[in-house]
């Protein structure tokens, strides 16, 4: 069943609960994202991680306006559809029809979608829908400057299409980001990234604007795993997640080695790939690491690498025909931004900086593409003596592999 919600109100935690008790039903839940040219997360029932939330462009694909105002962006909307000059049934006559703008529209072009996925595949859970929603929908479509310089990062900028078949994925290894909401972290509390209860969290990241961060690791929070990242009240965890099923997954932790020049963590069971990769901190700032040869060694797959003031912590999962490789990228000269990007066939499901430095502002994925950002290069002293290792965790399914 495909619910449309065509509605915006101001954040209301009872309607978002009442979302997750429909959508816990059974019911795949579409809202718009308003059109208020602001924050989703500051609507309901926009801002509720059970929904697909959806915002609005034209048809040249960039953000609808609406006078003064225009689509709703940010970290909860998580897809974008045609809203502008939208023709519709009006209520004056059996054949009257009616222009309509905004994101209500965009949500019924994307509940359209799901319904005819849900008829070629009947038993698609909603993360399953989701996840189809993201990987067949078109990237880097939108014109992202028209949103706020601060929510560009966290906006995704995906466009919902209509797949030339709605009945497989080829077998491939679905993943999507998920960002912790604004605004909900205090000096003592981290931030917090959830992915579905049915996707796996397989990679954990973090990242401040200020660069005031104390990186992040994968926890238990009651029965869930989460993504906490930790800093001031700007810092974001951004949680990797991803469809994999009868997956078994563990957490291994290193303390920080203090002493020679790195921390390292693996995972110890043969049967388990190494996912992902995180590091924190309790320190205020790092300090420079030990600028070393660096060699990949043939370990590198199954084994993390951090600062040696650092908390080290390895993502090991075992699910049927799981592989995973590291893909890395090393760079010595100053650099705001620095990307690795999965080979075609594999799947990002980790993004990671080595060394962890005052100067790096996190690592995060968009789409298959692992993006670390420092701050500008307007301190090239300090800057050029820490070279930073940029690694992507990259996955796949294979469909011989064991059962």
């Amino acid at each position: 069943m495909v619910v449309l919600l065509p509605l915006v109100s101001g954040y209301s935690q009872s309607l978002n609960n009442a979302c997750k008790r429909l959508a816990r039903a059974g019911a795949v839940l579409v809202a718009a994202a308003g059109n208020f040219q602001s924050n989703a997360c500051a609507y309901s029932p926009a801002s509720s991680p059970e929904v697909i939330t959806v915002g609005a462009v034209d048809s040249q694909d960039q953000p609808v306006t609406q006078g003064s105002l225009g689509t709703n962006y940010g970290s909860c909307v998580d897809i974008f559809a045609p809203g502008k000059h939208i023709v519709s049934a009006a209520k004056d006559c059996n054949v009257c029809y009616v222009r309509k703008s905004g994101t209500s529209q965009a949500a019924a072009h994307v509940a359209g979608i799901a319904a005819l996925m849900l008829t070629a595949q009947p038993n698609l859970t909603v993360a399953e829908l989701r996840q189809r929603l993201i990987h067949y929908s078109i990237r880097n479509a939108i014109n992202d400057t028209w949103f706020p310089e601060e929510e560009r990062l966290m906006t995704p900028n995906l466009v919902a299409a209509l797949p030339a078949s709605t009945q497989e994925t080829g077998g491939q290894l679905l993943c999507r980001t998920v960002w912790s909401a604004p605004w909900s972290v205090t000096l003592a509390d981290p931030a917090e990234a959830y992915c579905d209860p049915e996707e796996e969290l397989l990679g954990c990241s973090s990242f401040s604007q200020n660069g005031t961060r104390h990186g992040e690791h994968i926890g238990i929070l009651g029965n869930r795993r989460v993504c906490l990242a930790f800093g001031d009240s700007q810092v974001y965890a951004v949680a990797r997640c991803c469809l994999l099923p009868r997956a078994t997954c563990s957490v291994h932790t290193a303390p920080p080695a203090l002493e020679g020049l790195k921390t390292y963590s693996h995972c110890p069971d043969p049967d388990q790939v190494l996912t992902g990769c995180s590091s924190h901190w309790g320190l205020d700032s790092l300090g420079d690491s030990p600028n070393t040869p660096w060699t990949p060694g043939p370990n590198l797959s199954r084994r993390c690498v951090g600062h040696l003031e650092a908390s080290v912590h390895a993502s090991c999962c075992h699910a049927p025909g799981l592989q995973c490789k590291p893909k890395t990228f090393r760079t010595l000269s100053p650099s705001e931004k620095v990307t690795v990007t999965c080979d075609a066939g594999w799947t990002l499901t980790s993004c990671s900086a080595h060394p962890e430095t005052s100067v790096t502002l996190g690592a995060f994925p968009v789409d298959n593409t692992c993006v670390v950002r420092h701050q500008g290069a307007d301190n090239p002293g300090k800057t050029r003596k820490a070279f930073v290792i940029v690694t992507a965790t990259c996955c796949q399914i294979q469909p011989s592999g064991p059962m």
